[in-house]
């Protein structure tokens, strides 16, 4: 039963150096005739919670920090389309999707940005240039200043915001942003037994 509901198949499964054919071969021989083989991903979704922070995240993703992901980050990106075994290893294959939103603060987004390898691949190629990170965080912070702002002049109240006991919590720490993206899980069952 091959009837997934594809994004765009990748051009070619030469993108990397993983050897496809030999791995699922592999995983024909290690399952059982019940086992099943699951691919787990999820993209870089896309980022809500001022008028242009889709935009910024996209620029920094795939615009400042674009050249420096790893080139087999594509199967990632397309879903491991094209790259999924076909009927001569396993009787089915399947891929499910389920949304993955997730509300977070400016410094939590922050973190996670900052555990990218081509995050950490682009400090590495220019040390002595600007950190794009600070700049993202600079320009998101702004962002959330102004659209506070505009929240709170069509409430008629001031722009601070009280967090728990009445104190003021920083724009940063308070979860003002969302990070809507898919989780994407292929599942390859019925595994084809090997001919001895």
């Amino acid at each position: 039963m091959y009837t997934l509901p594809y994004p765009t198949p990748l051009p070619s499964t030469r993108i990397c150096r993983f050897r496809f054919d030999e791995f699922y071969r592999e995983c024909r021989r290690i399952l059982k005739p019940t086992g099943a083989l699951a691919a787990f991903t999820y993209g870089f979704g896309t980022l809500h919670g001022f008028p242009g922070a889709e935009e910024l995240y996209a620029q920094l993703h795939s615009g400042t920090l674009g050249p420096y992901w790893a080139e087999g980050r594509k199967i990632v990106e397309a879903e491991y389309v094209g790259v999924e075994p076909g009927p001569e290893h396993f009787g089915e294959v399947v891929r499910l999707r389920a949304p993955m939103p997730g509300d977070m603060s400016l410094d939590e987004l922050a973190g996670y940005i900052s555990s990218w390898s081509a995050y950490r691949a682009y400090l590495r190629a220019h040390p002595d240039q600007p950190d794009p990170l600070e700049a993202f965080r600079a320009q998101c912070e702004a962002g959330l200043r102004q659209e506070a702002g505009v929240a709170a002049a069509a409430d008629g109240a001031g722009v601070g915001v009280s967090g728990a006991g009445g104190t003021a919590q920083p724009l940063a720490t308070r979860p003002l942003l969302r990070l809507e993206r898919d989780a994407v899980l292929l599942l390859a069952l019925r595994p084809v037994p090997l001919s001895e």
